[in-house]
């Protein structure tokens, strides 16, 4: 369940990373707009980049939780708590 726990941990903080409200933390990986000779954006990529990783760590979470108890209740209540701990801890870090 320690794999549950950091691909949870990890999956939200992405997702919380790829907010627009929370994007300027990861700053640095944005280009520089001088430099940007194409027209894609860099913002964008990066924040959807973001998005689709946190989503596959915590979908990747739950395919771990419930096969790695035999109970399905047992994994499913384990797993939103997780992800209840999991906000609660982004949360927490992100506002200091």
């Amino acid at each position: 369940m320690l794999t549950v726990t950091i691909l949870v941990v990890l999956g939200i903080g992405l997702l919380a990373l790829a907010s627009n409200k929370h994007f300027k933390l990861v700053g640095w990986l944005y280009e520089n707009k001088k430099r940007h000779t194409r027209k894609v954006d860099g913002k964008k990529f990066i924040q959807n980049g973001l998005r689709i990783s946190g989503w596959l760590l915590v979908v990747g979470s739950l395919i771990v939780a419930v096969n790695a108890t035999p109970s399905l209740a047992i994994s499913l209540v384990w797993w939103f708590s997780l992800i209840s701990g999991a906000i609660f801890l982004v949360a927490l870090s992100i506002n200091k």
